[in-house]
């Protein structure tokens, strides 16, 4: 793999984004970079991660050889525009949101890093 390149797939606490996983897993391979895997709860979500389908997202991580990190933080979006910032990330792979419109998560990271590749993902 290549040294800080690193394709990064945003995940909620839903057993569902296995699949953005498994994207993230097909590009990063194809790319030879690392995989890392990010999931950014609010701070009124559980911090046990045993009570969430976290867990079975760390159990595909570990398969996967990805790195899989959890951060809490009352604004979502501003916990994970300082990572992307603070990080070398080469592509970004998030899923689908409902719209696609000013305030939007989806549409906030892209307003903010509108050069970085991003791959949006049906669930």
């Amino acid at each position: 793999m290549l040294q800080g390149k690193v394709v990064l797939v945003l995940v909620t606490n839903q057993s569902s984004c296995e699949k953005l996983i498994r994207e993230g897993y097909k590009l990063s391979s194809a790319q030879n970079y690392n995989l890392r895997v990010l999931s950014i709860l609010g701070g009124k979500d559980s911090k046990n991660i045993e009570d969430t389908a976290l867990k079975r997202l760390f159990s595909i991580c570990k398969a996967l050889n990805a790195d899989m990190q959890v951060y809490w933080g009352e604004i979502v979006i501003n916990v994970a525009l300082d990572y992307l910032k603070r990080n070398e990330i080469e592509h970004l792979i998030v899923g689908k949101p409902e719209k696609m419109e000013k305030g939007n998560f989806v549409y906030e990271l892209h307003n903010a890093f509108p050069d970085m590749p991003l791959m949006i993902v049906t669930k």
